[in-house]
């Protein structure tokens, strides 16, 4: 009997996630603003690249790490405290995909 790699969809659908998810919402709506405002100040408006090329210098300038120190938006952290670094990435690839699409 082996192993069924096939994916398999969902049957059920979530209905109702309001009370579980909406604080995690909320929560990814203010990160998102909060680096939409940081690409608003620091890109210029003829500025194209990809996400993958977008990502670190975002982090750069948001997150505090040992080699990284003293990011320019230090507050990021103070803020949005144990912040997953994979939705922190997922977070950057949308406000990035929001700021391309405004400035076009």
């Amino acid at each position: 009997m082996g192993y069924n790699t096939r994916a398999k969809t969902v049957s059920e659908k979530i209905v109702s996630h309001t009370l579980s998810l909406d604080k995690t919402c909320e929560i990814y709506n203010q990160a998102l603003t909060y680096i939409l405002k940081v690409m608003f100040q620091e890109f210029p408006m003829s500025y194209e690249e990809n996400t993958n090329k977008v990502a670190p210098v975002i982090e750069k300038l948001i997150h505090r790490t040992a080699k990284n120190p003293r990011p320019k938006y230090e507050d990021f952290n103070v803020l949005f405290p144990k912040y997953p670094s994979y939705l922190r990435r997922a977070t950057i690839a949308s406000a990035y995909g929001k700021w391309s699409s405004w400035r076009s």
